[in-house]
């Protein structure tokens, strides 16, 4: 049998929309080593200089670097300043 699509996924198929748009995923946009900006967020689970966690819903980000800063927080986008060093999916 075959898997059944999600209906987020026919949703943006239908009106041409990029998935995170109506599925709630994290969308990670890191403009060169200096800024990361985090949208769809659920919080914060983990911050300091070197290291910060988010809550994605269903993922985990972690981004590591050295003097990261939150430059900015709302409650649908995390901008993140500092010297970005690595970025994984949990």
């Amino acid at each position: 049998m075959g898997r059944s699509i999600p209906i987020a996924v026919r949703i943006a198929e239908k009106f041409d929309l990029p998935l995170e748009a109506v599925s709630g995923v994290p969308r990670l946009t890191v403009t060169g080593d200096r800024q990361a900006l985090v949208e769809n967020h659920r919080g914060i689970l983990i911050y300091c200089r070197e290291r910060i966690e988010i809550d994605g819903g269903g993922i985990k980000l972690i981004i590591c670097g050295d003097k990261m800063e939150l430059a900015a927080m709302s409650r649908q986008e995390i901008l993140i300043k500092g010297r970005i060093i690595s970025a994984e999916l949990i």
